[in-house]
């Protein structure tokens, strides 16, 4: 019989523990047929003939799950700096076709998501590719997201949900990196190297954790074309794969990674916030459906 393990946290504005109830978005149904590019990116491609709009998520599978305990932030900031148009005249023609273009982090994976009109699908993706291929990892760049990331984190500390939610993960996974906040800490931002981010940039643009999904109302046959064309330079790496970092055994480390898990302080308004969380076994892949249906019940 497996075990769930329960935590319930509590937390207020005025200094007690805090917890918060997870909202679920139900998505609509959907029928992606997959496929795979020459290279070994796998393809998630959905018709929706009466659209003249194109959707295209840049996937990268690990999220924190591929920090060390030291690097809280990394994979954020690495997407971020990898969906970065830092040519001028790129800009500038992006911004002429009307592209949307964002990119960001959850836990177990990343991503950078574009949008525009399916007539311009073509010069679009020529653009924010170029920056993929070749991103920017100078210390002005770095720094300036850097800053972004430090932002984010504090609007994130004046909201009670997201603070309370870190503090349940920080209950539930005090030895790994899914404990930390998506944005890093101060700590951990000022000690991430533009080496640690070269290191995961290759480790991300690889056909294995690589995965491009596609709705649009262009034909799969050209949208598959598109994609051999522009991505065919991502290639197999051999450098090591990395993976979430082992449990701390060494007591002085533990001591110290105990006194930062602490939950994070909440700044925001008073208020209150409940909410109950659940650590099933397993990975997230096998167990999902399954788990999905007893957050239901």
């Amino acid at each position: 019989m497996k075990v769930i393990l329960l935590h319930l946290v509590l937390m207020t504005a005025l200094g007690g523990i805090v917890l918060l109830l997870p909202v679920t978005v139900l998505a609509q149904p959907a029928a992606f047929e997959a496929g795979k590019l020459p290279n070994g990116i796998q393809i998630l491609y959905q018709l929706e003939p009466e659209i003249r709009f194109t959707s295209v998520v840049f996937f990268f599978k690990g999220g924190q799950s591929l920090e060390k305990t030291d690097q809280a932030g990394l994979t954020y900031l690495t997407t971020r700096l990898m969906a970065e148009i830092t040519d001028e005249d790129r800009l500038n023609q992006l911004v002429s076709a009307g592209a949307n273009l964002t990119a960001g982090g959850r836990s177990d994976f990343s991503f950078i998501h574009l949008e525009c009109q399916s007539q311009d699908l073509e010069k679009v993706l020529s653009l924010v590719v170029a920056g993929l291929k070749n991103p920017l990892f100078s210390g002005l760049r770095t720094d300036a997201v850097r800053k972004t990331l430090r932002l984010e984190s504090e609007k994130e500390a004046h909201r009670l949900l997201d603070s309370a939610l870190i503090c349940l993960r920080q209950r539930l996974f005090p030895d790994s990196p899914y404990r930390f906040s998506l944005y890093g800490t101060e700590a951990s931002l000022k000690s991430i190297s533009k080496k640690e981010i070269a290191e995961l940039y290759s480790q991300l643009v690889d056909p294995s954790r690589f995965l491009v999904l596609v709705v649009s109302d262009l034909e799969k046959e050209t949208v598959f074309n598109l994609l051999t064309r522009y991505l065919s330079w991502v290639k197999k790496t051999e450098s090591v794969s990395r993976s979430a970092s082992p449990m701390v055994n060494d007591q002085s480390q533990k001591k110290n990674l105990q006194s930062e898990s602490d939950c994070q302080p909440y700044r925001g308004p008073a208020g209150a916030a409940v909410v109950l969380g659940f650590k099933v076994p397993g990975q997230l892949s096998e167990i999902l459906p399954a788990a999905f249906i007893l957050e239901k019940i």
